[in-house]
């Protein structure tokens, strides 16, 4: 197993893309495999199999609200890969702040050998995205929700600087109004 972390930010709104490739595989005539994710922060905006990997087979994607599998199966037996090449990409829609990492781990690959021998592969990758936390996350739990809103009402009109989200020295309506807003492009997402 190995773990990637990725460089860069990124905030509600943003895609990301994962593109996963094989390399060096024996012979395969269907694979299918596992990729989960943690629906609270991320969407399944769409997925991708037209890779070089496998020309000519036909795509099985089953999805569900914290995973994916995904592969490819050779219609009438004829086609099969072999060696190194991409399978396909998902991208993914950040939908809710968070503070630190989220990520997706890949995982359960199997594959159909020519002699059509089942196998189940020792594989797991997993990715973390680091996240930049949200000026409205006013409790700093990772997440933006009624919570914050509560804790943003519950300090209207003081000078308390975890709800002074526009930073004039007092909560006030400028705040629900940015609170709001930045609700408002979350659930747009």
């Amino acid at each position: 197993m190995w773990t990637h972390r990725w460089g860069q930010v990124i905030e509600i709104g943003d895609f990301v893309t994962v593109q996963i490739i094989a390399v060096d595989f024996s012979a395969v005539k269907a694979y299918e495999m596992m990729v989960k994710f943690d629906a609270s922060q991320l969407v399944l905006d769409r997925v991708e199999l037209n890779g070089d990997f496998f020309p000519g087979g036909h795509e099985l994607i089953n999805q569900k609200e914290d995973e994916v599998f995904i592969g490819m199966v050779s219609p009438g037996g004829n086609a099969q890969s072999i060696g190194s090449g991409v399978i396909g990409e998902l991208t993914f829609c950040v939908c809710n702040a968070f503070s630190g990492h989220t990520g997706l781990s890949v995982n359960a690959l199997k594959v159909i050998t020519p002699d059509l021998s089942l196998l189940d592969l020792p594989f797991e990758t997993s990715l973390e995205i680091s996240g930049k936390r949200s000026p409205v996350d006013i409790n700093d739990d990772g997440q933006v929700n009624l919570n914050d809103f509560l804790l943003l009402q519950k300090d209207f009109g003081a000078s308390q600087e975890r709800s002074d989200l526009d930073r004039n020295g007092i909560v006030n309506f400028g705040d629900f109004l940015l609170f709001l807003n930045s609700m408002e492009r979350v659930n747009s997402q």
